[in-house]
């Protein structure tokens, strides 16, 4: 029988570190080790430090390189290059898979090159969501001077300009370096394809999803008790709080309903570079107390089971969200934006309500329209809960990337 090893690069830990991209590796690994391979998930974390789950082996990292941002990711895949390389001198694998999340899939074309000639039988895989280039123009639209400032409104369109110039050259030479590039949704497909005109379409696959709910560690987390509960419909969002997440355009809309004398708990959960400014956002929109800012949350189950109504007001995502599935899957009625790929995911009105992104006033009636309407709310959820049962699958995504392997 081969000895097959399979590397999982989720650049921040899934376990210690908030954000998609771990999730995403977490969820990953657990297929590949039902394909039959020794999984080893390798990400930055506050400590090096190895851990086991069930399913892989956690490799613990410190990121020395954390403020450069993308360009952090180049330079530190050579930790991840050089503990792969002591994983395969101690196992010494027939068949290798590097199958990394995003930008840091740099790790796996490096890896690639000091295997060339090698017996070992190597496969890179780089799962895709969205690119820096469409990623921070997102940033630009959802940080309006009016709302954050100028200075950082300035900011963000200065990084704006250093991912076109800087990342996505990067990114250009990462696409065109691994064997597979593989996506979940339609539209990263075609902005990938838009904006790198030499990469091959038929390298770039489309794939099942899938995601589990789990439990993570940090020191930012905040009990359950902070998380209220009450009579009244609870409305909560949880993501990265950074600008393309849209969280003003919420904050905005929650105003507007709250003025009209309409009942509701207000939830914000997450930790992200955004979180003080949307704080002092709501602040002066006069939400104050009213708005509970959770940060971190160590369990999305302890957000989602007490909400009615879960609230992702993105301007940019690239793909899906990974949010939206776990909402999904728990049955919660979803209100979201037609932004990117979340429109396949979902038949406005009959699994979530859908609006258009950047729109305060269109999310605020929409809002206004679930929280007064309990037997809508109670149908979206019944059809969201059956459509991901049919569609989102550990099964569909574990043939899926059966199949592409075997290729």
């Amino acid at each position: 029988m081969a000895n097959k090893i399979a590397f999982v690069i989720s650049g921040k830990s899934p376990i210690t570190i908030p954000g998609g991209l771990g999730a995403y590796a977490y969820n990953v690994a657990k297929i590949l080790d039902s394909l039959g391979y020794k999984v080893y998930i390798l990400g930055f974390s506050s400590q090096k430090e190895q851990v086991s789950l069930d399913f892989a082996t956690l490799i613990h990292f410190v990121n020395p390189y954390e403020r450069l941002l993308g360009l952090g990711a180049v330079m530190a895949s050579g930790l991840f290059v050089a503990e792969m390389e002591k994983v395969i001198e101690q196992e010494k694998p027939d068949e290798l898979i590097v199958y990394s999340a995003a930008i840091w899939g740099v790790a796996g074309t490096k890896l690639k090159q000091k295997l060339r000639g090698s017996s070992i039988k190597l496969k890179t895989l780089v799962g895709y969501f969205t690119t820096h280039k469409h990623e921070y123009r997102g940033h630009v639209i959802g940080a309006p001077a009016c709302d954050y400032g100028y200075r950082r409104s300035l900011f963000i369109r200065a990084a704006y300009l250093f991912a076109r110039t800087v990342y996505s050259p990067i990114e250009s030479r990462l696409l065109r370096g691994s064997d597979l590039v593989v996506v979940h949704y339609d539209s990263t497909r075609n902005i990938l394809l838009s904006e790198f005109a030499g990469l091959d379409p038929e390298k770039v696959v489309k794939l099942p999803y899938y995601i589990d709910i789990y439990e993570r560690k940090s020191e930012l987390t905040i009990g359950s008790d902070a998380i209220r509960s009450g009579d009244v419909p609870t409305v909560s969002l949880i993501c990265r709080q950074d600008p393309r997440k849209g969280i003003n355009t919420f904050l905005k809309a929650a105003k507007i309903v709250r003025e009209r004398g309409i009942a509701f708990n207000c939830l914000v959960a997450g930790a992200g570079v955004f979180h003080r400014h949307n704080m002092r956002l709501a602040k002066r929109l006069g939400l104050e107390g009213f708005v509970s800012f959770l940060g971190f949350v160590d369990s999305v189950d302890k957000v989602l089971d007490r909400t009615d109504i879960y609230v992702l007001p993105s301007v940019e995502e690239g793909s899906g969200a990974i949010s939206l599935l776990e909402a999904m899957k728990k049955g919660v009625t979803i209100l979201t934006t037609l932004c990117d790929g979340i429109p396949e995911d979902f038949v406005d009105h009959e699994t979530a309500v859908l609006v258009p992104p950047n729109d305060p006033q269109r999310m605020a009636a929409a809002l206004e329209e679930l929280l007064l309407d309990g037997n809508l709310r109670a149908a979206l959820a019944a059809n969201v809960r059956r459509d991901y049962a049919k569609r989102f699958t550990f099964e569909k995504m574990q043939e899926g990337l059966r199949g592409l392997l075997a290729q």
